[in-house]
């Protein structure tokens, strides 16, 4: 479970219907706070709760700062890390940058090797980047944990919701109080950070 208590944010909560609308965000990225030191393995699967067999089976390329890497469980992650995941993408080009996969020895050059050395755990912020349908999957996990994004991101993707002015108050809460999309959008600053989560179901 992410702690967000040393950190002081604007909470925006969306309904979770609305999670959908996210998948080019969960694409250029978002924060998370964590605790870092720790593998990835630990990451996702103690921190944010994704089961060791969706990692194992449906996590099939994963990006560790720019370098593929085939051992999460051994590449370890520092504060300002990022961490891209994605399905078995499609081509000689998915074979390659798959993990473990027979065609590893062809990424050499980029592949993470230096990360074994723990470093101390401390509480940070890493950058997360979802890819095709494992940002369907997986979005929605990550926004009950909460996930940090510019204001500007929230403009960027709602501004053209078509929900009346009335019943966004049903889908919208800036620090759980209901407010339509017209005033969330008034109230944000488009360079602060917010912090964005789902409403409860």
């Amino acid at each position: 479970m992410t702690d967000h208590s040393q950190f002081q944010f604007r909470t925006v909560s969306i309904h979770p219907d609305l999670a959908a609308r996210l998948s080019s965000l969960f694409q250029r990225g978002f924060r998370v706070h964590a605790r870092v030191g720790c593998s990835v393995t630990d990451f996702l699967c103690h921190q944010i709760g994704i089961h060791p067999d969706y990692l194992k089976n449906r996590i099939q390329t994963i990006f560790l700062n720019g370098k593929a890497i085939d051992s999460p469980e051994r590449s370890v992650m520092s504060n300002g890390s990022t961490l891209a995941l994605s399905a078995a993408m499609p081509g000689l080009a998915g074979a390659t940058f798959r993990k473990g996969g027979k065609y590893a020895g062809l990424r050499a050059g980029i592949t993470d090797t230096l990360s074994e050395a723990r470093a101390q755990t401390e509480t940070g912020l890493v950058t997360v980047r979802l890819f095709n349908f494992i940002a369907a999957e997986l979005g929605p996990l990550f926004l009950k944990q909460g996930i940090v994004i510019r204001g500007k991101d929230v403009e960027n993707t709602f501004n053209n919701q078509t929900v009346t002015d009335d019943s966004s108050r049903l889908h919208f809460r800036i620090n759980d109080q209901p407010v339509s999309l017209q005033t969330l959008i008034e109230k944000l600053d488009t360079q602060d950070d917010i912090l964005l989560t789902l409403i409860p179901e």
